[in-house]
């Protein structure tokens, strides 16, 4: 692998900011990305970006995939009593060492992105990955774990993950949530995000929150800084998804509001606050 070349990650849960953020430097002349490399669809190829099903397959020809492996997969639609498998989640599985793939993309690229439950927590890679001190690590992160449930859950439902155009329509539907899915995301977030924080914490790391991109170019800036390339002025491509309040989207809000008002997950449901 090459050495005192930049590398880093964008590490995160899921709708925190990361795809923004991720992408956005993509259209930095100096860095160059690949998107989510353990996704369970690697072809999916944004604008701009490399296709990294062709770099998987010129590593291991034809890929398996082994989601159903995953304790936390489950698609939004798909029916199944077990709490934790109605969040969405996935595993790679290939037929080769993910150390090989890994090496041979910080040779050709800089950076891609990770979804905190794209890799079984048990897998060796994590520990790979942990062993590459000079690679860099951007940790992003939202404060409010049910607006990122709710978010994912619209997400699903719509089929629409970002909002590209300012004045783009998307049409929520309200959604009802289970009491103990809300408690089973709630403390699986947690625990993702201090355990993988904690793993790089002897990385030269940064932490986004999800708000400060609201203040993107200062935001952005700072970023740049931590990478240690030049500043260029990069746009923010997406939009806010929506500025509705989420108890306006979510039909039994005030079941889990009382639920949870004597838990420490109250602070998650302030009646002010926006999706």
């Amino acid at each position: 692998m090459t050495q005192n070349k930049l590398k880093y990650i964008v590490l995160g849960s899921w709708r925190t900011g990361s795809t923004v953020l991720h992408e956005s430097l993509e259209k930095h002349p100096d860095i160059k990305i690949v998107y989510e490399i353990f996704h369970e669809d690697s072809s999916i190829n944004t604008s701009g970006m490399i296709d990294i099903s062709d770099v998987m397959n010129n590593l291991f020809g034809k890929r398996k995939f082994d989601i159903e492996k995953s304790p936390f997969y489950c698609k939004y639609h798909k029916s199944n009593h077990s709490v934790l498998s109605q969040l969405p989640g996935n595993y790679l599985c290939l037929n080769q060492p993910l150390y090989k793939m890994v090496d041979y993309v910080f040779e050709k690229f800089n950076a891609f992105k990770i979804i905190y439950s794209q890799i079984n927590i048990n897998d060796n890679i994590w520990n790979y990955l942990s062993l590459i001190k000079d690679l860099k690590i951007i940790n992003t992160v939202r404060q409010n774990y049910f607006e990122i449930l709710v978010s994912v859950l619209l997400a699903y439902k719509t089929n629409t993950w970002q909002k590209t155009e300012i004045n783009q329509k998307i049409l929520d539907e309200k959604i009802t949530i289970d009491r103990h899915l809300c408690d089973a995301f709630f403390y699986l977030t947690e625990f993702e995000t201090e355990h993988y924080t904690s793993l790089f914490s002897d990385h030269d790391n940064i932490t986004i929150d999800y708000n400060s991109l609201f203040s993107w170019d200062s935001t952005i800036e700072k970023v740049q800084k931590f990478l240690g390339v030049r500043h260029v002025k990069l746009p923010n491509k997406y939009y806010k998804r929506t500025n509705e309040k989420i108890k306006n989207l979510v039909e039994n809000y005030k079941e889990l509001s009382d639920y949870f008002k004597n838990t420490k997950w109250k602070k998650f449901f302030d009646i002010n606050i926006l999706l």
